[in-house]
């Protein structure tokens, strides 16, 4: 069993992760913002018509994987897990877990993706 973690160390942890969850979302939405500013310039209406889901779509799974990860954290202790032979544990099992976040996002994208 793991000592208990220092709780002020772990309220520093949720200001600083939602500190970041909230910079990628008004990162995001600036992206918006600048892209709905800019509709009526015929170029980039073309390319964000035809790459939407790489242009809003990878950002938004960046951000939907982050928080998934560190903001929605519900145990205090260590992520770990083991695949084919590894095994990972603290910041590399939640970084594994960032990862496959992503990728389930990204592929749903892609799958749901009408062209």
């Amino acid at each position: 069993m793991t000592p208990p973690e220092d709780p002020h160390f772990e309220r520093i942890r949720r200001w600083i992760t939602l500190g970041i969850a909230l910079f990628a979302v008004l990162g995001f939405l600036a992206l918006s913002l600048g892209l709905w500013l800019n509709r009526f310039d015929p170029e980039l209406t073309t390319l964000v018509v035809t790459n939407l889901p790489t242009i809003i779509g990878l950002p938004f799974a960046a951000i939907a994987a982050f928080i998934v990860v560190a903001v929605f954290r519900q145990n205090e202790a260590p992520l770990e897990f083991e695949v084919v032979g590894f095994k990972l544990k603290g910041a590399a099992g939640e970084l594994v877990l960032w990862i496959a976040c992503f990728l389930a996002i990204v592929v749903s994208i892609r799958l749901l993706w009408k062209y």
